[in-house]
């Protein structure tokens, strides 16, 4: 027998699928019949975005990190373009053969 494949949902699809269990304007059935999802993703999903749902509300501290760490890291990228254009003219002065890029 073949493996079943399992479907790939969008984090926006599985939202309106909670969203559409937690507003309990149409029942669980209607909302298969909808979505054509199972009733056991139904009620996961729901319950992950009841669950996760207070984070929206909390200060990210972490994404002020990540910024910082790619804004250095975008700084060290300039410093070492500059190094290696420093590099390639002051070899080439010299009549060095620099290696290819790849």
């Amino acid at each position: 027998m073949g493996k079943r494949q399992q479907k790939k949902y969008n984090a926006s699809f599985k939202a309106q699928v909670a969203l559409a269990a937690i507003q309990n304007q149409m029942t669980v059935s209607e909302i298969i019949e909808k979505f054509g999802v199972s009733k056991t993703i139904i009620y996961k999903w729901k319950e992950e975005f009841l669950s996760k749902s207070a984070t929206v509300f909390e200060k990210n501290e972490e994404t002020k990190t990540d910024q910082r760490t790619i804004d250095n890291l975008h700084r060290k990228i300039g410093e070492l373009e500059m190094a290696l254009d420093f590099a390639k003219r002051a070899s080439k002065a010299l009549g060095i053969e620099m290696p290819a890029e790849s």
